[in-house]
């Protein structure tokens, strides 16, 4: 996929993913892709209006440095329905299974990110993994062992998918 055209998406508060744009004509999915290429493990440090931020493409994650609000961040092909966000199959639901055996969906306002997300990046990679955010807590859903590990307590907990 070396002619792929990646666009880079950060989580916004209103629980949607919105594209990097060309503030002051220079930061925009185009710029991010080059500094990435450079160095796929490296940080990028920026600012945007009056906001520094740190862009870690190892956790993919922005980091807001007055604040220190972290914000999911993810690079997906643009202009393909195969990973643009309409190939999550309408009938796929994720769920983790919560304390007493309860299974709950992933759903934005939970969290940063949703079953049609999941199911998106498990499209791409099937045995990989994904990182998301619950109340600026850090996890790594396995695709492989089908688990969620809480990143700071290193709490495991099984994951679903179910088609309806």
């Amino acid at each position: 996929m070396a002619s792929s055209v990646y666009k880079w998406e950060f989580m916004a508060d209103e629980g949607r993913w919105t594209e990097y744009q060309g503030y002051n004509g220079s930061f925009d999915s185009k710029t991010l892709e080059r500094h990435y290429h450079l160095n796929p493990r490296g940080k990028l440090h920026f600012t945007i209006r009056k906001f520094s931020y740190t862009l870690d493409f190892a956790r993919m994650e922005q980091i807001n440095h007055k604040y220190g609000t972290r914000r999911a961040v993810r690079r997906i092909v643009d202009g393909t329905s195969e990973y643009d966000g309409s190939a999550a199959t309408p009938t796929s639901q994720w769920q983790f299974q919560d304390k007493g055996g309860i299974w709950k969906e992933y759903t934005r306002g939970r969290c940063s990110t949703s079953s049609q997300d999941i199911q998106s990046q498990y499209q791409k990679n099937p045995t990989g993994s994904m990182m998301f955010t619950v109340k600026n807590v850090r996890y790594k859903l396995n695709f492989a062992d089908m688990t969620q590990t809480n990143l700071s307590t290193r709490t495991t907990r099984l994951v679903r998918r179910l088609f309806r």
